[in-house]
């Protein structure tokens, strides 16, 4: 798997839930690119895990002073996958 995507919730200061984003693939592998049409994913890099080799052979890493930084390496990262999967499980809040 180059990478695996879990639910996650976005909560206030004091726990207050605000919202929560958790798709699934069923168990079912798809390409980067079959992923982004499919599945309403989360542009954020805080609730995915990705396989440490994907990452060294794409030479992907986050550009340093540059804000918002989970979007572009998401999108690259996505495009450049052959095994991605969510699971709907939380995991993460978000505050």
């Amino acid at each position: 798997m180059d990478i695996l995507e879990f639910g996650a919730a976005g909560i206030t200061p004091v726990d207050k839930l605000t919202y929560t984003a958790q798709a699934s693939t069923h168990g079912q592998v798809y390409s980067g690119p079959e992923y982004i049409s499919a599945i309403p994913f989360i542009v954020s890099a805080r609730n995915k895990v990705y396989r440490a080799a994907f990452l060294k052979e794409h030479k992907l890493q986050f550009k340093p002073n540059m804000f918002i930084k989970d979007v572009e390496f998401n999108i690259k990262a996505l495009f450049l996958s052959q095994r991605v999967m969510a699971t709907g499980t939380l995991c993460t809040q978000f505050l």
